[in-house]
């Protein structure tokens, strides 16, 4: 009986399963848009183009219709098919976007003229328009055209003659076309002009500079420029530091912190920050010398207990991480110097230094 109930189990769920595919097989059958595209994506080109072919005779204004046949038709090498298709569309209305699909008709069939005259006439139709400087790019960047992308901000940026318009995004494609220099100046210009100014400029340059060494040197160069031409500009000097602890030139940092600091009259303000970052960095050394830079002014200043505090800080967490460093005789040394320091600043007494 088991054996029965079990087999019947089997053949139950078999039918069920059956069905199922059934049912998911009529569906896809009733969409017939959802089966072209699954035809043309199985390379059952034939087939594909029966059916947009149909249903573009139905809805021939079907923007997924009309992009999907397009689409199989150059996959096909059909230009002729696909050219006559386009101006069909072109005839209707003469929007740029199919200026660039004519163009990518004429690139794909191996005529570079006729499609760079199509893309131009794209390009004309920017007017500073923001939706449409963004259905041009989109269209160009669909199909994989990079120089027209660029060449389609250029031209927004330089109608409404604003350097901060669409940065972000220019600047990454001169990165990935090997623009490096135009990438980082585009990224400079526009970040200064930004809300997010420095954190949204920095998260982009790691982006586009990662950790190549002749990147990093070329977006060095470019901002000791700015900062030479602007040196009270603190939006540049700042991404000079930053850049010079990406290359791991911490010294370079703390020249142009200081320099930062004594121009704006920070009292140590900023090199106190400076020295906390590079603490947690683990740059014990730098961090030292940036809290002496400010201990070395005198205790007559602001910041003198703040930064003799962050000082014993800094060596007791060498101490705790850099087996190297630990010694009973710098454990004594620095035992002392907590003494010395809670009978200078007893109101420290109530607050961790570690």
């Amino acid at each position: 009986m088991k054996i029965k109930r079990a087999y019947r189990r089997i053949v139950t769920v078999s039918l069920l399963l059956g069905l199922i595919c059934c049912c998911l097989h009529a569906g896809a059958q009733s969409d017939p848009l959802a089966e072209a595209r699954r035809l043309a994506a199985a390379r059952e080109y034939t087939q594909a183009l029966t059916l947009y072919k149909k249903m573009y005779a139905e809805t021939p204004r079907d923007e997924e219709v009309y992009r999907g046949y397009l689409n199989t038709l150059l996959a096909t090498k059909r230009y002729k098919e696909a050219e006559k298709l386009v101006y069909e569309q072109l005839r209707a209305n003469e929007h740029p976007f199919f200026y660039i699909d004519l163009g990518h008709v004429y690139q794909e069939a191996g005529k570079g003229k006729k499609a760079t005259d199509q893309f131009d006439k794209a390009l004309s139709a920017i007017n500073g328009d923001d939706m449409v400087t963004q259905q041009i790019v989109r269209a160009f960047s669909e199909i994989g055209n990079d120089q027209y992308t660029i060449l389609a901000y250029e031209r927004a940026r330089e109608i409404l003659r604003n350097p901060w318009l669409y940065y972000n995004p220019l600047a990454r494609l001169y990165a990935a076309n090997g623009q490096m220099e135009n990438a980082v100046n585009t990224l400079l210009d526009g970040g200064a002009g930004n809300m997010g100014g420095a954190t949204d400029t920095k998260s982009t340059l790691l982006e586009i500079l990662g950790d190549d060494p002749v990147k990093l040197q070329l977006a060095q160069k470019a901002l000791v420029k700015r900062v030479n031409r602007q040196p009270d500009n603190i939006y540049y000097a700042e991404l000079l530091t930053w850049l010079y602890t990406q290359k791991g030139d911490w010294d370079g940092a703390l020249i142009q912190i200081r320099a930062i600091d004594e121009r704006n009259r920070e009292s140590g303000q900023r090199v106190l920050a400076f020295a906390q970052h590079a603490l947690q960095e683990s740059q014990y050394d730098i961090s030292l010398k940036a809290l002496e830079a400010i201990i070395s002014k005198g205790s007559d200043q602001p910041l003198y207990g703040a930064a003799k505090a962050e000082q014993l800080r800094v060596h007791m967490r060498r101490l705790e991480n850099d087996p190297t460093y630990a010694s009973q005789g710098r454990i004594d040394s620095l035992s002392k110097d907590f003494s010395e320091f809670f009978a200078a600043f007893p109101q420290y007494n109530s607050s961790p230094l570690t």
